[in-house]
C-alpha cells in the first residue's frame, strides 16, 4: 500500500485555472445544499435558505482558492511536481475537505447563529472520516485512468520516433536568448541545445559545451523564449519547459505524464498532455 502511495501524481496546484474549478466547486456545494437541504436547512424558509447556502458556496470556494493557489507558494517543496504523489494528494484533499467543513461551522457561528441547526463539529469530523473512502477511490482512480492513457501515448510516440529520420540542416541554425533591458540577444547553437527549464523568474539553459553539459541562468520566461524562436524542433512541452526534440532519446510516460530523455543525460524533461500532440507532429515530419 506504502509503495502504490509513492507512485508519482500530477501536482496542478498553484495554477491559475484553479480560480475557474474553485468557483465550479463552490457554485455545486451551493446548489447542492440548496436542492437536498441537510443539517436542518430545509427548516427555513426561502429567503433564509437561498443566502445561508449562497455563503457555503462562497466558503467553498475561497478555501479551494486558499488551498490551491496560496498555499503551494509557501509550501513550494511538498508541491514540485518531481515529487508529487497519490499519497499527497489524498492527504491534500481530504485537508481541503476539513478545511471547508471548518470554515462552514464558522460561517454558521458567526453569521447564522441565531437559527437551531444541527451544524457542528461532529458533523466536521464524521464528514471528514466518511471523505476518505471515496477520495481514496476517486484518487486511485484517475491515477490508472492517467497511467494507462499516458503509457499509451508514449508507446505510440516512441514507435513514431524510431522511424523518424531528422533532416540534416542546410545552414547552421541558432537559439536566440532574448533578456529584457539588453541589447543583443544571445545565440546558442541549436545542435548545442538540450532544455530549457523555467524557474521563478529565471531560465535555466542546459546546452552542450564542448562535450560537457553546462546550465546557465538568465532572467527571462519561456513565452519570450518561445516568441523569439521558430524551430520546429524546438518546442515549449510543459509550463516549465521547453525541449529540443532532436536531442530526445527516448520518450516513457506515467500517471504525471510523458516523460523525455535527453541524449546524454540523466534528466527527464516532462511533456504535459496539451503539448503531446505538438511532440506527435515533429515526429510524424508535419
Amino acid at each position: 500500500m506504502i509503495s502504490f502511495l509513492n507512485k508519482p501524481y500530477p501536482c496542478h496546484y498553484g495554477q491559475k485555472d484553479f480560480i475557474i474549478v474553485s468557483f465550479l466547486v463552490g457554485t455545486f456545494i451551493s446548489i447542492f445544499l440548496g436542492v437536498f437541504q441537510p443539517f436542518g436547512i430545509v427548516n427555513y424558509e426561502l429567503s433564509v435558505t437561498v443566502p445561508l447556502v449562497i455563503g457555503f458556496g462562497l466558503v467553498t470556494f475561497s478555501v479551494c482558492i486558499f488551498m490551491q493557489l496560496f498555499i503551494p507558494h509557501f509550501f513550494s517543496n511538498f508541491y514540485t511536481e518531481q515529487n508529487f504523489t497519490i499519497g499527497k494528494e489524498i492527504l491534500v484533499t481530504l485537508i481541503l475537505v476539513l478545511l471547508i467543513g471548518i470554515g462552514n461551522y464558522f460561517y454558521m457561528a458567526i453569521f447564522w447563529s441565531h437559527l437551531d441547526t444541527t451544524f457542528s463539529p461532529k458533523i466536521i469530523g464524521q464528514t471528514f472520516i466518511i471523505a476518505v473512502f471515496p477520495v481514496t477511490f476517486l484518487t486511485m482512480l484517475q491515477f490508472n485512468r492517467l497511467q494507462k492513457a499516458n503509457l499509451k501515448a508514449s508507446k505510440e510516440l516512441q514507435a513514431q520516433k524510431s522511424k523518424f529520420v531528422d533532416k540534416p540542416l542546410k545552414t547552421k541554425q541558432f537559439f536566440k536568448v532574448v533578456t529584457p533591458g539588453e541589447a543583443k540577444s544571445i545565440e546558442i547553437p541549436q545542435d548545442h541545445l538540450l532544455y530549457i527549464e523555467s524557474k521563478g523568474n529565471y531560465a535555466h539553459v542546459a546546452q552542450l559545451d564542448e562535450g560537457s553539459i553546462q546550465k546557465q541562468m538568465y532572467r527571462t520566461t519561456l513565452k519570450a523564449l518561445a516568441d523569439s524562436n521558430a524551430s520546429k524542433a524546438i518546442i515549449r512541452c510543459h509550463r516549465s519547459f521547453i525541449v529540443n526534440l532532436e536531442k530526445v532519446e527516448e520518450i516513457s510516460g506515467n500517471a504525471q505524464g510523458l516523460k523525455l530523455s535527453i541524449k546524454g543525460t540523466e534528466d527527464l524533461v516532462p511533456v504535459s498532455r496539451k503539448y503531446i500532440n505538438e511532440v506527435r507532429n515533429y515526429f510524424n515530419g508535419q
